[in-house]
């Protein structure tokens, strides 16, 4: 009897299901799409298209297979995102849309909070949301969980513990460099998935992938392992694992 036989193509195969299983915690993908040099806007936060529509649509795969989508208050603000799955040759699945609003800051008449009857949109915040705020999002049909507050935010960790709860074995964290710099820091994001645009954008502020404070020796970088490189159309996409510290 042979036992690992391809052992490491298998778990990949089902890294959601075994890492679930195993720690009892969502599998988070971080996947974003940015120019070459690394900015996922320009100055002005505009951000509309940076990679092709064969990446594009490679994304929304990807959506129909994750339990959850999960983006900042930012990039509501910003873009307007509706975060359903579209441009697939079979009817879509669309998982829970999550928004990180540790304020309530989140227009009622933002796609996300106004169009819930082909996908459930969930508001995560904290106890600075006011109550009319919340009253009128549930109003709307959007779901409400408030968590405890870490440094006037959203405590993360424990956002994750209760999407576990709730069974939600997978997040693709779609955004922005905000709310994905947090996440790195708490050790939270467990692949990466970088779509990587023939483009060159430039601009001190325009925004990057990961943003917050950074580190400030290089040996606090984050490694990232078992990287891949495929071709998408004329974007790269690049994928890998974060290694975790220690």
């Amino acid at each position: 009897v042979n036992i690992g036989i391809l052992e490491k193509e298998a778990a990949a195969l089902n890294e959601v299901f075994v890492h679930y299983i195993t720690h009892r915690s969502p599998f988070v993908i971080y996947k974003a799409a940015m120019s070459l040099d690394g900015k996922t806007g320009a100055n002005s936060g505009h951000s509309k298209w940076i990679t092709g529509s064969a990446a594009r649509r490679h994304v929304h795969w990807y959506r129909q297979r994750s339990a959850a989508i999960m983006v900042g208050i930012g990039t509501v603000l910003q873009d307007d995102p509706a975060l359903t799955v579209r441009d697939l040759s079979f009817p879509p699945i669309n998982p829970l849309r999550i928004v990180v609003d540790s304020r309530g800051q989140i227009p009622l008449e933002c796609k996300l909070a106004r169009d819930v009857t082909e996908a459930r949109t969930l508001v995560v915040t904290t106890d600075q949301m006011s109550w009319e705020k919340e009253k009128d999002l549930k109003q709307q049909g959007v779901d409400v969980l408030r968590v405890p507050a870490l440094e006037k935010r959203v405590d993360l960790k424990k956002m994750m513990e209760i999407l576990s709860e709730k069974s939600i074995d997978s997040v693709l964290l779609e955004g922005g460099g905000t709310l994905a710099a947090a996440m790195m820091e708490r050790e939270l994001i467990h692949k990466v998935m970088f779509y990587v645009a023939p483009k060159l954008i430039g601009g001190v502020c325009a925004p990057g992938v990961l943003m917050g404070n950074g580190i400030q020796q290089m040996n606090q970088s984050i490694p990232v392992e078992e990287m891949l490189v495929d071709r998408i159309g004329e974007d790269l996409l690049i994928t890998g694992y974060i290694r975790k510290k220690g």
